[in-house]
């Protein structure tokens, strides 16, 4: 009787192992995605409140969305791009239109949002 055990059962083990890690890594995308998701949903809304908050307060809609980081307008975002723009749960920057009031985000996938 050996107290090792043969190349074949190592590989089958090692085989098991990287399909049990791809079944995890692919099923924790999927939930960071949707934690994504519904942290751009809350953004969305917390941005359009203080959109409205702001022009109430001033009479003007602000120039850019990143005056409305902060305390003053409980907007909370601290992702910002090298130009100083707000950035969305996806990294990618907030469409505004000031004259509309229109705030969007342009991740492609939800722009209807």
């Amino acid at each position: 009787m050996s107290r090792g055990g043969s190349i074949v059962e190592v590989i089958i083990s090692w085989c098991v192992i990287f399909i049990l890690l791809g079944t995890f890594f692919g099923y924790a995308s999927k939930v960071l995605e949707a934690a994504r998701e519904v942290a751009l949903k809350w953004e969305l809304h917390n941005l359009r409140l203080s959109y409205q908050l702001y022009r109430a307060l001033n009479g003007k809609p602000p120039e850019k969305l990143a005056e409305l980081y902060g305390f003053d307008y409980h907007v909370s975002i601290d992702r910002f791009d090298k130009t100083g723009e707000l950035l969305d749960p996806f990294g990618r920057p907030y469409l505004y239109n000031p004259a509309r009031g229109d705030i969007h985000t342009s991740s492609v996938k939800y722009l209807k949002w």
